[in-house]
């Protein structure tokens, strides 16, 4: 991946006369006075390189080995720092003096760079049909920081570029900064394609819709809009852009969830003294979205406000609620909505590709079995035909599996409430470990062609067992109770609504005690959270079980090993369970 290293405009490339043609009939477009905020910018930023001595250092040493093995994935590239911007240049958009420049940053620019390329060097170039670039995500992902990052990096590189704010466009060219008359500026000619930044809050010209914009022949701009994939926002720009093929909705673009690593570097620039307790929990249960896990985790109103909203959303689902949110995502219908922010994240599939088709999947672990136990009380029938209605086009839809992992558990948890027999395999693990690639769980209910995976699979069949237990009874427990809770054989313990990390279900049986989790994905971290809490609490004469339950029409599932635990102290394994009805 480039690290954001590019070569810098000439003057002749990035002066005013270069960039736009203003007829004698017009006024010249006025420039902005050396005390206005945008002309300071221009004087302190253009030419002058993004390097890390410019920007903070962040080292959040306080990760211990199993944060850093959680963040492995993260991309922490040179080019990746803390970007300082001094104190009056403040303005709308920005919501923080300093920002983490994640490699997804660098790789988003350098994205649209190459899309500028191949349509401005194209022999067919139609300067009145040029792309609009949408950069979408999760709200509080950090868009609008990309949008600030896109500029500085613009004015690093002398590169012409025009910023919208406060409902008004300024041109940064050699000569310095301009205000864009918005009533002449349809009858000005561009002579090359201006990269435009907009924010979806901020309006290109008061009054005029941005279809009539982009469709005016002399308006040479390429707009780089970032927005949230609301209906509203979306469907007001792509509509009108469609119909007159100015956008390829194939390009757009969708910010990926933060890691964990990635939260504490920003932490570590926006707050004095950080929480990490309080920012994790936020991270595990709220969702891997800085604003959620720094500004609204670290103002005790503020998550106090959003927790209640998040109680009201899942007391008010249903199958009902959730069919017809879940249809009108994978139809493409753009209704991603307050209420969905809540419970699922927008991702793009493939992780080095930022313009791959996205998906939608559980925000976090914790918020997955919040909404399975919010429709666990559900009839069977109607869970079924939800999974059904979705589960077979999940790796392709935008529904992404975690979503299908929902739902999957709910049926499950009407199931087991009743009757639990399952037939539990001893899952094999891999024996590479390396700073690169770790040992992995694999469940083994088919031949491996690995000879020695499928050596191990064999010599550990004998350990299978099947579990058959009809429940006495049901018991929600609440992570506050796992202290003094009084475990009885064959009750079903099952989080209740309000739980916050204890989430799965167990069951103490025949001198084991026997822990749940539930996936219909084929790639499953193993959550920790209740298996340490268990281990405090539960009396030491009990054998601990995890068992991993999957979908009948699985083949494998994937799990990385546990660091907290060695091999031999805690062997998962895998079970089966069938959904599907039988016609």
């Amino acid at each position: 991946m480039s690290t954001g290293a590019a070569p810098t405009f000439g003057a002749s490339e990035s002066s005013f006369a270069s960039v736009v043609y203003v007829p004698k009939m017009l006024k010249p477009w006025q420039k902005l006075g050396d005390d206005e905020m945008l002309a300071q910018w221009h004087k302190k930023y253009w030419g002058t390189p993004l390097k890390p001595k410019d920007g903070l250092t962040s080292d959040p040493s306080h990760m211990n080995e199993d944060d850093s093995n959680e963040s492995e994935d993260a991309d922490i590239i040179p080019g990746c720092f803390g970007l300082h911007f001094e104190n009056h240049f403040a303005w709308s958009s920005m919501q923080c003096q300093s920002i983490w420049i994640r490699a997804e940053y660098i790789q988003i620019y350098n994205h649209i760079e190459e899309l500028y390329a191949k349509y401005t060097n194209s022999p067919s170039l139609d300067l009145s049909r040029l792309p609009v670039s949408l950069i979408t995500g999760q709200p509080g992902v950090g868009k609008t920081c990309w949008l600030l990052y896109a500029l500085r990096r613009c004015c690093a590189e002398k590169r012409p570029v025009i910023w919208v704010n406060n409902k008004k466009l300024f041109l940064f060219v050699e000569e310095g900064t301009f205000l864009v008359p918005r009533r002449d500026v349809l009858h000005c000619a561009f002579n090359a394609a201006i990269w435009t930044l907009v924010d979806s809050e901020q309006e290109l010209f008061p009054g005029i819709p941005l279809g009539r914009i982009v469709r005016a022949t002399g308006m040479c701009l390429f707009i780089i809009y970032a927005t949230s994939p609301s209906c509203t926002k979306m469907n007001g720009l792509r509509l009108p852009l469609a119909e007159h093929k100015r956008i390829d909705l194939n390009d757009t673009i969708c910010m990926s969830p933060w890691t964990r690593e990635e939260i504490h570097h920003a932490a570590l620039l926006q707050l004095s003294s950080p929480n990490w307790k309080v920012i994790d929990d936020a991270y595990d249960q709220l969702g891997p979205i800085p604003r959620l896990c720094i500004q609204t985790a670290s103002d005790p109103s503020l998550l106090k406000s959003y927790m209640t909203s998040v109680e009201t959303t899942l007391k008010r689902m249903n199958w009902w609620i959730l069919t017809n949110l879940m249809c009108e995502t994978a139809g493409f219908k753009w209704t991603v909505n307050e209420i969905s922010f809540k419970l699922w994240l927008v991702n793009h599939k493939d992780k080095d590709n930022v313009s791959s088709p996205f998906s939608i999947i559980p925000i976090t672990y914790y918020m997955q079995n919040r909404l399975a136990i919010a429709l666990r009380n559900d009839r069977t029938r109607q869970q079924i035909e939800l999974y059904e209605a979705h589960a077979s086009a999940a790796a392709t839809a935008r529904i992404g599996r975690g979503m299908i992992s929902g739902i999957f558990q709910a049926i499950c948890h009407q199931h087991f409430q009743n009757h639990i027999s399952i037939e539990c395999v001893p899952m094999v693990l891999s024996d590479e470990d390396s700073a690169k690639c770790k040992s992995q769980w694999y469940s083994s209910h088919r031949p491996f062609q690995h000879d020695k995976l499928e050596e191990t699979r064999l010599a550990t069949l004998g350990n299978t067992f099947t579990l058959a237990v009809h429940p006495s009874g049901t018991c929600e427990y609440s992570e506050d109770e796992l202290w003094d809770l009084d475990f009885r054989p064959d009750i079903y313990y099952i989080a209740d609504s309000q739980n916050q990390v204890a989430i799965d279900s167990f069951i103490w049986h025949d001198g084991h005690l026997y822990v749940f989790q539930f996936t219909a994905c084929q790639r499953h971290s193993i959550h920790e959270g209740l298996l340490q809490r268990l281990a405090q609490y539960s009396p030491p004469h009990f054998s601990r079980r995890l068992v991993l339950v999957i979908p009948d029409e699985f083949d494998e599932v994937v799990c990385p090993s546990l660091r907290s635990s060695k091999p031999q102290d805690l062997t998962p394994f895998s079970s089966k369970v069938k959904v599907r009805q039988d016609k």
